[in-house]
């Protein structure tokens, strides 16, 4: 794999004799552009990560456990998921308290450990949407195995955790706000509250069904978005149907191939300092034209690094407000 950082390299490695080779000034020029037009992915504050289980060894390696997340919360749970959940669910609090709104829509919740940690630790009121009933069936067992656990901690005091209530249901990204709604609120109080609608890696056009639900329906008030699965965004040329990308008006005539999708996409760490040539680039594209569509309709949003890149790469979230 050719490392462009430098203008002389060593092509063949696996060979006594390594051949040196200058890289073309327009290559070089190609990197330099795409370096500085890509978001940046390192967190200001990215102190506490993951630290090795036994001391020693190198931070951020698989095999190590997230400081500051409580055993509750770690079971059942890789590394690298307990580094994004305790890390997203701080800017979900934040959002929550900017909106006051105690209330949290969970799409693609999975195994629930993102709304489980919400539910528990942060006090919030939870409706965790999954379309995998296996997934639901396995989040409903991890609540079971750790409801014990949990009382001891809160000792019964019904003011210190907020609930979950799970539901089953793929969502449709051409069904309107109010049609998406109500398959979430059964009830008419439900339906009066407002809501912060999230999403940890939400994949392909999911994450752009959450960015019209949010810009759409008056009952959201905030949005925490990650996105993930570029390559499975579509671009319909029917007008009447949504679009994966692009979302915005400025980029309405701009297309990206499946495989610049799927390059911006990969998510083993391994690639993280291969693929500098060109996939953040992309990724940053892909996620500004988000910005964009948000902004076209005067919503104050960002775009932030949080997560560690070499632990969870798909790292930037889009945070929104009403």
């Amino acid at each position: 794999m050719l490392k462009i950082d430098s203008p002389s390299l060593n092509i063949d490695q696996s060979h006594s004799k390594c051949t040196a080779v200058i890289l073309p000034l327009s290559l070089l020029a190609f990197s330099a552009t795409a370096a500085s037009l890509s978001y940046p992915y390192t967190p200001i504050d990215d102190k506490d990560t993951i630290e090795p289980l036994g001391g020693g060894g190198r931070a951020c390696e698989y095999g190590s456990q997230v400081s500051g997340l409580s055993h509750l919360f770690r079971r059942h749970v890789k590394p690298k998921k307990q580094h994004e959940i305790k890390e997203l669910a701080k800017i979900i609090n934040e959002v929550c308290e900017n909106t006051k709104c105690c209330n949290v829509i969970d799409l693609g919740c999975g195994q629930g450990h993102l709304s489980r940690y919400l539910a528990y630790h942060y006090q919030l009121n939870v409706i965790a949407v999954e379309a995998v009933s296996c997934h639901l069936k396995t989040a409903l067992l991890y609540d079971k195995q750790i409801t014990a656990d949990i009382e001891k901690t809160f000792k019964n005091d019904e003011t210190k955790k907020g609930n979950i209530s799970y539901i089953e249901q793929m969502i449709d990204p051409e069904a309107g706000p109010e049609e998406v709604m109500s398959l979430f609120l059964s009830s008419e109080s439900k339906k009066r509250e407002e809501y912060v609608l999230v999403g940890l890696h939400t994949c392909g056009n999911l994450s752009t069904t959450m960015l019209r639900l949010f810009s759409e329906s008056e009952s959201i008030t905030g949005l925490v978005s990650v996105g993930c699965c570029y390559m499975k965004l579509f671009k319909t040329e029917e007008p009447h149907l949504p679009s994966g990308y692009p979302m915005s008006s400025s980029l309405a005539n701009h297309r990206l191939s499946y495989e610049a999708r799927e390059l911006a996409c990969h998510s083993k760490e391994v690639y993280m300092k291969r693929l500098q040539v060109i996939a953040p680039c992309i990724e940053t594209l892909i996620l500004l034209d988000r910005l964009l569509f948000l902004k076209e309709k005067n919503i104050k949003c960002s775009l932030q690094p949080v997560f560690n890149p070499l632990v969870s790469p798909r790292n930037l979230v889009l945070t929104a407000l009403k």
